[in-house]
């Protein structure tokens, strides 16, 4: 949890004095207070040492990245919009040793990452959601930021090393989908194919509550057993989310991190090589390889061995079913 703002500033050098810093070809000059403001500091040290308080302290490092660091100083918000914007200010404020802007950085309100060539910055609380955390962001952050500030410090390294922002090579056009449906977007897929490429992009990123959010699904009313039903797609079937109840009654589905509730699962199957037979509960026979690997992957813990068979309840009027979710 972020540790709330602290408004006060250290008695580290007299605040009303003016200080010297030449960073790269530009001079800076900032008062006491301000080189206080997140201290103690590179800085601080430097012109609390005696007989420095006069001279212009000489750093060769970016003045650009420099002109924010400047601002956050002088106590004004700091404005990152873009990872290499963001990677650079963090690397500077390890060389500088400012701790404050250190754990302002550290626990900025976004993710910044270049994913498919396209700058992205990306709000945490999208990525909050049941099942979408942890994730690829917060494992990457943990470790690129968090450990290589660690590394620096045991290491008592001159300069950190050079260190490249977070660049993916993603598709930004599906990750820009992505970020659309993590806030509640619905998205109109163009097709199946579409659909499945912004799965297995939330997959990629571990955006597990999503993942279900996007399945092929449909939930109805059955009016002849007076429940709500659950249609999935085979291929979208979670194992985790399947439970079986007693032995005449079916088995039951609940999406993980999304649905409330279990409930009778009927499955849809695109594939001409079925052969159904209709008598209530529905057996299904499978001389098609993939489909009835895909059957074991879902139905794996529940089947006995040497058994290739399920069962199923359809509705009536839903063969074939039609999903339009």
């Amino acid at each position: 949890m972020t540790e709330p703002f602290d408004p006060s500033i250290k008695d580290i050098l007299p605040h009303e004095k003016m200080y010297n810093i030449q960073i790269g070809t530009e001079r800076f000059t900032l008062s006491g207070a301000s080189l206080s403001y997140d201290a103690p500091s590179y800085f601080t040290n430097y012109f609390s040492q005696e007989g420095n308080a006069e001279k212009t302290l000489y750093i060769d490092r970016s003045p650009d990245v420099f002109r924010l660091i400047y601002s956050h100083l002088q106590g004004y918000y700091l404005q990152i919009d873009d990872p290499d914007t963001y990677t650079k200010v963090f690397i500077d404020s390890l060389y500088y040793n400012l701790p404050r802007l250190r754990a302002l950085i550290l626990n900025s309100e976004y993710y910044f990452a270049n994913i498919g060539g396209t700058p992205f910055k990306i709000p945490k609380q999208f990525l909050s959601g049941p099942g979408n955390t942890p994730n690829f962001f917060t494992i990457g952050s943990e470790v690129i930021y968090k450990d290589i500030s660690d590394v620096i410090f045991n290491m008592n390294w001159i300069r950190p090393p050079p260190q490249a922002a977070t660049t993916l090579n993603r598709c930004d056009v599906l990750f820009k989908e992505l970020m659309l449906a993590l806030q509640g977007v619905d998205i109109k897929f163009r097709s199946e194919d579409h659909r499945r490429a912004l799965i297995r992009e939330a997959r990629y990123y571990r955006f597990n509550g999503l993942v279900q959010k996007l399945v092929k699904h449909k939930i109805s009313y059955n009016p002849f057993t007076k429940r709500e039903e659950i249609i999935m797609g085979l291929e979208y079937l979670d194992p985790k989310g399947i439970t079986l109840s007693e032995a005449e009654s079916p088995v039951l589905y609940q999406r993980p991190f999304v649905d409330d509730k279990p409930r009778p699962l009927v499955i849809q199957i695109d594939d001409p090589e079925i052969e159904v037979q209709t008598s209530g509960k529905v057996i299904g026979h499978y001389k098609t390889g993939k489909l009835l690997a895909k059957l074991f992957k879902a139905y794996g813990d529940f089947i006995e061995d040497g058994e290739c068979v399920f069962n199923l309840i359809l509705s009536p009027g839903v063969l074939p079913l039609n999903l339009e979710s």
